[in-house]
């Protein structure tokens, strides 16, 4: 059993640590996390895709990936991402444990080394700042990611169907930013704004391996000595536990050949709730397991859909159930996803789909115990709700929820929003977005 060690390296500086003797890679991530905003969210999600590109010790792409190539095969990477109303910017490295070095390298202390080197020495110019050539690449790239999100229309429509549902919440800030945003931000500002980042940044450094603490306390201790740690930092997610007594609708085209059907909820539940074990139940029975509800009926029984699954946010307290259909069975889809809530409410729940659910989602959650980063994402995504519980101890708690309490569970459930994103193309045959993409 995983039990995790937080220590406090500064008020607002954290280092966590996933003991294990179990994996032949460590995993060593560094995030920096601020509350969602629109004028932020280009500039952190940047900062990552600079920073893991060169620096002044490896100015080359070549040389930096040279030095990676002489530690294993290591690698270093940017992460820019949402976690309830966090964005969490920064990078994380994946490498052999020393154990498997046949030339007694101490491969985990030159991974922090050079995480020290692209944090604080990151290649700059003769003015003193990043290279405009370095920033607008990575702006080019940013962009076209952006766009490649809007060209999916099964991820596309259901972010989209959350940005309507949160529209006045920090939530519907996306961590790239726009195109608009991204080709205002300048060489000069993003590095005012790395060298200077505002108070209220919090830093989490998570390490899962064998290693003993002591050497990641003494390095990050000297990489984050100057910086602004004056004042721990919580960053609140808004939870709302019921929606609106009317459900909006809202229906966008896109010249698709597919309909895509998202229907957000406000669940009832968040994941700093006690019992929030027995909505993640629930929602596998819904639709996050080979035997949920919406695979079972909606898809295979009506033939209403090409996919339809269910997931969850668990730090904001909502949920999203997604649909790839004719654009003709839009009513239809949608009525039959809805009667599936309403056999939840009342109870229509067989012993096999609680059995099968709770196998599913019992596996899942003893699989992340094999994964390094799976465990990471455990934690970061726990840390946000105060909450320390291995995958194993909430796996056990799984086991013992009964039907009373899955139908207590399912009353909480609300349709906030019905999002349809109309295909405009004839459908001659599905090539895009099958079941895969979700």
């Amino acid at each position: 059993m995983n039990n995790i060690k937080r220590i406090n390296l500064y008020p607002s500086v954290t280092l966590n640590v996933i003991p294990s003797e179990k994996f032949k890679i460590s995993y060593l991530s560094v995030y920096f996390s601020r509350p969602a905003d629109e004028k932020e969210a280009p500039k952190n999600a940047l900062i990552p895709e600079i920073l893991t590109r060169v620096c002044k010790k490896y100015p080359t792409m070549t040389a930096l990936n040279t030095k990676l190539q002489s530690l294993y095969g290591a690698s270093i990477d940017p992460v820019n991402m949402l976690m309830g109303e966090a964005h969490i910017f920064g990078l994380y490295s994946s490498f052999p444990e020393n154990r498997y070095a046949f030339d007694d390298t101490d491969i985990l202390g030159e991974i922090v080394d050079l995480i020290s080197e692209l944090l604080k020495n990151p290649l700059i110019d003769e003015k003193g700042t990043f290279y405009e050539s370095i920033v607008e690449s990575e702006k080019t790239k940013l962009c076209g990611r952006i766009k490649a999100c809007i060209n999916n229309p099964a991820s596309y429509s259901v972010r989209r169907c959350e940005e309507i549902m949160c529209a006045d919440e920090r939530f519907s800030v996306s961590p790239s930013g726009t195109i608009e945003s991204v080709s205002s931000v300048n060489a000069k500002e993003l590095y005012e704004y790395y060298t200077k980042l505002p108070g209220g940044t919090a830093v989490d450094i998570y390490y899962a391996g064998s290693a003993d603490a002591s050497l990641l306390i003494s390095k990050f201790k000297e990489i984050f000595r100057n910086f602004d740690t004056s004042a721990s930092v919580k960053i609140e997610t808004e939870i709302r536990r019921s929606a609106p007594s009317e459900i909006k609708t809202v229906i966008e085209e896109q010249p698709v050949a597919q309909g895509k059907l998202a229907i957000g909820l406000r669940s009832g539940y968040a994941l700093s709730d006690e019992d929030y074990h027995v909505f993640a139940l629930l929602n596998s029975i819904l639709g996050s397991s080979p035997t949920s509800k919406l695979f079972m009926n909606v898809r295979e029984k009506m033939s209403l859909c090409y996919y339809c699954s269910s997931r969850p946010n668990a730090l904001k307290g909502i949920m999203t159930i997604a649909s790839g259909i004719e654009v003709d069975n839009f009513e239809k889809a949608k009525n039959a996803v809805l009667e599936q809530l309403e056999f939840l409410k009342n109870g229509n729940i067989s012993d096999f789909e609680i059995d099968s659910a709770k196998k599913s989602l019992v596996n899942a959650y003893r699989e992340l115990t094999d994964s390094p980063s799976g465990l990471v994402s455990w934690y970061l995504t726990r840390s946000f709700a105060d909450r320390n519980d291995s995958p194993e101890e909430v796996a056990e708690k799984i086991l013992s929820v009964t039907k009373e309490e899955l139908v207590e569970s399912a009353s909480r459930l609300s349709v906030d929003t019905v999002y349809f994103l109309k295909g405009t193309l004839s459908p001659e045959g599905v090539d895009e977005d099958e079941e895969d993409d979700e």
